[in-house]
């Protein structure tokens, strides 16, 4: 666990501004003036800031095992959620954090652990965390406020790299992304265009039309030399009928398109 912890916090100051800095690679195959247009009229910041990453190392030196809530829209900080992993449960203090003791999971060499989240005002966040050698990947989370009976929601989280992805909602009549956020009389809309890191990028479809088909999908916008593979990875929550209907994780994806679900008919068909 101490050597995890040291790689985080060594992690969070080298690539989050604490003590070092990483030069940005070109792509290009991209213009100049694209990218200077997205990064002005686009969030920079993500939900998560540099103390929220060190923090989860600090948290693993003492042998615990810390997790941060959010909300997905706001990035307001949840406090009072009732989080259960492992078969214990507690809340969140007021900076929307909870800590569980390491020995819950330090024995686990490969391995999935049930995890629920509830908060009031809140759809319920339940899934299995995957633990490899006494350790897990994700430790933030954003939930999502409770939605209307007809609402389908979509959100995408990061790793550091790849720096840019971009989560593609298309239809035959209209195709919500960074470049066309809420054209589509307002049937969707896209909150904002992620250009350094982490996410989130959230879109909100109102009405699923049972006669249209459908495509989601996730793109590399950044450098061609960048892929979500290794350390690096993402996950796009899927919510439906009023619940989180699945929580996808993608790692070691070779395309720079990555195809995540179709709907005909009304119906979800997940190809991730």
């Amino acid at each position: 666990m101490i050597i995890n912890a040291v790689i985080s916090i060594a992690f969070a100051s080298i690539f989050l501004g604490c003590g070092g800095s990483e030069t940005p690679q070109v792509d290009e195959s991209s213009t100049q003036s694209e990218e200077t247009t997205r990064a002005v009229t686009s969030s920079n910041n993500g939900c998560w800031k540099v103390e929220d990453k060190a923090s989860v190392g600090y948290a693993e030196l003492d042998d615990k095992i810390e997790f941060h809530f959010r909300d997905d829209t706001t990035c307001q900080k949840i406090a009072n959620a009732r989080v259960t992993f492992a078969g214990v449960t507690k809340k969140t203090n007021f900076s929307g954090r909870v800590e569980f003791p390491a020995s819950l999971i330090e024995d686990m060499m490969d391995d999935r652990v049930e995890f629920l989240v509830t908060k009031n005002g809140y759809v319920t966040y339940q899934t299995e965390l995957g633990v490899f050698t006494g350790s897990i990947w994700k430790h933030r989370f954003l939930l999502s406020k409770s939605l209307k009976p007809d609402q389908v929601k979509f959100v995408l989280e990061w790793s550091k790299n790849p720096r840019d992805l971009d989560l593609h909602f298309k239809t035959d009549n209209y195709h919500i992304f960074y470049g066309n956020k809420n054209n589509s009389g307002g049937q969707a809309n896209l909150d904002v265009d992620d250009v350094s890191s982490y996410g989130p990028e959230t879109i909100l479809v109102q009405k699923i039309d049972s006669s249209k088909r459908y495509e989601l999908f996730v793109n590399v916008f950044s450098p061609s030399n960048e892929r979500i593979r290794g350390q690096n990875r993402a996950t796009v929550s899927v919510y439906k009928d009023e619940v989180l209907d699945r929580v996808i994780e993608l790692k070691n994806e070779s395309s720079r398109k990555i195809d995540i679900l179709t709907v005909d008919n009304g119906d979800i068909t997940y190809l991730k």
